[in-house]
């Protein structure tokens, strides 16, 4: 048994800060060089339509030897472009090694060390005009060490390729879909345990629209369904059937008592709130 819970209301919501769900990258390639160096890249599960979108590549070196002058080799598709991050100003090449395509090149930006990550944080955008709501796109990268300190990795700004210099290496990527608003509903119990009680451990779930920067949305209707076992309390009220005239206080079962309810800020009533049969 399930509880659905319908809300509709008209809504403008400022867009939220970034980030919230990580996609788990489609690799890393295997690895391959001295040290045998491996990549992770990732980025959020989606992206607003016209916001920013921040990829994180973690580089690790795990056996040794040690690694040094550490350089990321990013490579973007056409309609994403460059905004921050990183580690200092990169080598940008337009057009490479694909038109369209966009490298860019971090260089020596640190050793990697036997037993060490190392992490790299940028943050791209992509053209509202290329990359609708309901498309995606992918990004790749590739880390670079020799073990030879006196030596770095090599860049060819002419074929947008590490050329040389580079005894241990690894590729990895990750995409992200493009959405016009994301949806996160939110607990504040510690570890998200519920304690048992109704009558003393109630509890408030927050549910936030973060709507797109490029042509917010600003109707929205929400179904949010409650497990069997959940007492639906509403906006500091109560959703029983049990009642104890003439007081009409009410009650989770006769003799229980009242219910000790909070009352959320911004509550905003149902408009349908229905206990329904999934056959679960």
């Amino acid at each position: 048994m399930f509880a659905r819970i319908r809300i509709s209301f008209a809504l403008v919501v400022a867009v939220m800060g970034s980030l919230v769900f990580a996609t788990p990258f489609a690799g890393p390639a295997e690895a391959a060089g001295n040290p045998d160096v491996s990549l992770a890249v990732s980025m959020p599960a989606e992206t607003l339509h016209g916001d920013t979108t921040e990829v994180t590549l973690i580089a690790s070196n795990p056996g040794g030897p040690d690694g040094f002058n550490l350089s990321y080799r990013v490579v973007l598709p056409a309609g994403v472009s460059y905004v921050s991050g990183g580690a200092g100003t990169p080598i940008e090449v337009a057009d490479k090694p694909n038109p369209g395509e966009t490298t860019l090149f971090f260089e020596n930006v640190s050793d990697l060390l036997a037993g060490n990550d190392a992490t790299l944080t940028l943050v791209v955008r992509h053209a509202v005009g290329s990359h609708a709501v309901g498309s995606s796109f992918a990004i790749t990268a590739d880390a670079h060490v020799n073990t030879d300190p006196r030596l770095v990795p090599d860049f060819d700004p002419d074929t947008g390729t590490v050329t040389g210099d580079s005894t241990g290496s690894d590729t990895g990527s990750a995409s992200t879909d493009i959405a016009a608003f994301r949806v996160v509903k939110s607990e504040p119990s510690p570890e998200a345990e519920l304690l048992r009680g109704l009558h003393h451990q109630t509890t408030v779930y927050t549910i936030t629209i973060e709507n797109n920067p490029n042509a917010p949305t600003d109707d929205f209707t929400i179904e949010d369904w409650i497990p069997a076992g959940i007492e639906f309390l509403a906006c500091g009220g109560d959703n029983s059937t049990v009642v104890v005239p003439p007081a009409v206080i009410p009650e989770e079962y006769p003799g229980s008592g009242s219910i000790n309810t909070p009352v959320p800020a911004n509550c905003v009533a149902p408009a349908i709130v229905e206990t329904m049969d999934t056959g679960i």
